[in-house]
């Protein structure tokens, strides 16, 4: 959400909106931070929690953008796939 409201500020320079951003971006850091101390005391590498992490992120952008009228080409599809089965590829080979 972070990124979806810092575009907003992009947009109009609001300090409103750039304030909301930059706690959103804090909150969304810290609750990284935990994803990856969870993570390491589990067992999983840096690695898979931030592909997780990551692809999060970005979904939650496309859906932002899907329901903003935006279509995306085959390739970007693909890319998804892809990262999908990068990440199945790092947990089956714990």
């Amino acid at each position: 959400m972070g990124d979806i409201v810092l575009n907003q500020w992009s947009k109009n320079f609001s300090l409103r909106w750039w304030l909301m951003s930059a706690v959103l971006f804090v909150a969304f850091m810290t609750g990284f931070g935990i994803a990856m101390r969870l993570g390491a005391a589990r067992g999983y590498s840096l690695t898979l929690a931030v592909l997780i992490v990551f692809l999060v992120n970005i979904m939650a952008v496309g859906v932002w953008d899907l329901y903003g009228g935006a279509r995306f080409t085959p390739k970007q599809w693909l890319g998804a796939v892809f990262a999908i089965g990068a990440i199945m590829c790092f947990e089956t080979t714990r």
